[in-house]
């Protein structure tokens, strides 16, 4: 267990002088926690204070004190660390730099999402200004079609009619709504060409109201 949360906040034991980096990493190498909290100490503004003026939070900062002083607890060759200000200055970096990362991804990854929600609604806005102006085009044609061909695409299209059953409620033959669907059809789409500026846009809308 890493003693930074717990055995720091008790008084810290006296060593005879002022023992060296390298006799108080041979000391944590063996799981003493006393000369853990020593080198904690000694190191832990240095430390904080670097990792501050990289990620500019108080927070983060704290959080990779942390990590630097458990990674050196964890750390089996803590007794081999030739210079341990220049390995916690490493450590502290490595860590502020994979925050920095991450922050980051987490910007692009929201800005990402940011656009595709107003792309979407501005394709969905688009779509739905285009169906109506389709619909209102497709309404105007339909009232310059002939009485029977208007009432043949009615029953066919908007309630869905096969065409035996039209013929029936018609008394007219299956062939002659066939003939009235296509004339119908026709006439619909030379209207929608000639009465728009994106007659391309139409063109593709066109299927969804009539095939």
């Amino acid at each position: 267990m890493c003693p930074i949360n717990n055995q720091l906040k008790k008084p810290t034991a006296v060593f005879k002088g002022h023992p060296n980096d390298e006799i108080l990493l041979a000391k944590i190498g063996k799981g003493d926690k006393t000369a853990f909290s020593v080198l904690y100490n000694r190191y832990r503004h240095k430390v904080y204070a670097y990792a501050v003026r990289v990620v500019k939070s108080n927070e983060l900062a704290e959080d990779i004190l942390h990590e630097v002083f458990l990674k050196l607890w964890l750390n089996e060759s803590a007794a081999a660390i030739m210079n341990l200000d220049a390995y916690l200055q490493v450590a502290a970096k490595n860590l502020a730099l994979n925050v920095l990362r991450k922050q980051k991804l987490e910007e692009l990854y929201k800005q990402h999402v940011k656009n595709d929600e107003r792309d979407y609604i501005a394709d969905t806005t688009a779509e739905h200004i285009h169906c109506r102006e389709t619909a209102r085009l497709i309404d105007t044609a339909k009232s310059l079609l002939p009485p029977q061909q208007r009432m043949v695409y009615e029953l066919c299209k908007e309630k869905g009619m096969k065409y035996e059953e039209v013929a029936d409620q018609l008394s007219i033959s299956k062939l002659t709504v066939k003939t009235h669907m296509q004339l119908a059809l026709r006439s619909l789409k030379a209207y929608l060409m000639a009465h728009t500026d994106t007659a391309l846009l139409i063109v593709a809308i066109i299927p969804c109201y009539f095939f």
